[in-house]
């Protein structure tokens, strides 16, 4: 079972399963937590608002777990036998809700904590997020390493931040460093590069004052063993201890999630015949079928 991230929400998310008594509760529960209505945000925007980091992760968070409860309760035999479960970057902390590890509720908790961090350390800073096609992930990182020496100079923040599937990655950091790769992209050898609509570094050390914070946060919390594998953004492999999930979910914000590596440890240990999203859109499904 995989669970998106931020990027997947839209408004009118969740309407289709809202009149559902398991959907109302997950959207009370939650909102009773946040402290503000998170189905009238998820369904009637604005969209500024809900694309904001601050309410679109836990507004994702949320939507994926309502479509899993939806599931579990229509066509339970779909998901008995389940081998494991991933989440692109905060959608790990859904997958770790569904494999019993967490609570929705202290879900909730740390996720309304660490999009508030992430968008206080995004304010500080001028950056964004590029994605590209045609190089492998070394290639993008020697890239990075070159412009940040060049343009950047010693304190700059440039670098890999998603491995999303076969030559296509999505670069993050100063914003001066990416509009010297757009406005170069064919000359440095990529196909295509697209700059997404997000004000922050992701995945970068611009994100490390999230980290240092999240670690009080997560200690503060439940959480156990998850009852099936649970894949790590940062290794790429299965959470193996309590201690190295709260540890990971720290290095996370910093670290470039290794989605296709994920994918590729989940195949290849259990063979997978059926993959099922749960969230708002289908991005993850796309980029299976290009892993």
């Amino acid at each position: 079972v995989l669970f998106p991230g931020q990027g997947s929400q839209f408004v009118g998310m969740a309407t289709d399963i809202g009149h559902r008594n398991v959907v109302k509760d997950l959207y009370r529960r939650a909102s009773e937590v946040l402290g503000y209505d998170l189905m009238k945000l998820s369904s009637q925007g604005p969209k500024t608002m809900l694309d904001s980091t601050i309410y679109c992760q836990p507004a994702v968070v949320v939507a994926s777990l309502a479509a899993y409860e939806v599931l579990r309760q229509d066509r339970p035999e779909l998901l008995e036998g389940c081998n494991a479960a991933a989440g692109f970057s905060v959608g790990e902390f859904s997958a770790l809700v569904v494999a019993g590890a967490i609570s929705f509720e202290d879900a909730i908790r740390i996720v309304k904590y660490r999009s508030e961090s992430m968008q206080r350390a995004s304010d500080r800073r001028k950056t964004g997020m590029l994605t590209t096609l045609g190089l492998d992930l070394e290639q993008n990182q020697q890239i990075c390493n070159k412009v940040a020496s060049e343009i950047l100079g010693d304190d700059g923040i440039l670098q890999v931040a998603n491995v999303l599937f076969h030559n296509c990655c999505v670069l993050a950091g100063d914003i001066r460093g990416l509009h010297h790769i757009k406005d170069n992209y064919r000359q440095l050898g990529f196909k295509r590069v697209r700059q997404l609509p997000v004000s922050g570094a992701f995945h970068t050390p611009a994100m490390s004052e999230v980290q240092s914070s999240l670690k009080e946060a997560l200690q503060n919390v439940e959480i156990t063993m998850p009852i099936y594998d649970v894949y790590s953004n940062v290794t790429a492999g299965e959470y193996r201890s309590v201690s190295e999930i709260i540890s990971l979910l720290q290095e996370q914000v910093t670290k470039p999630v290794l989605w296709e590596q994920s994918i590729k440890s989940i195949y290849d240990k259990f063979k997978c015949d059926h993959w099922y999203e749960f969230g708002p859109g289908t991005q993850l499904t796309t980029t299976i079928k290009k892993i």
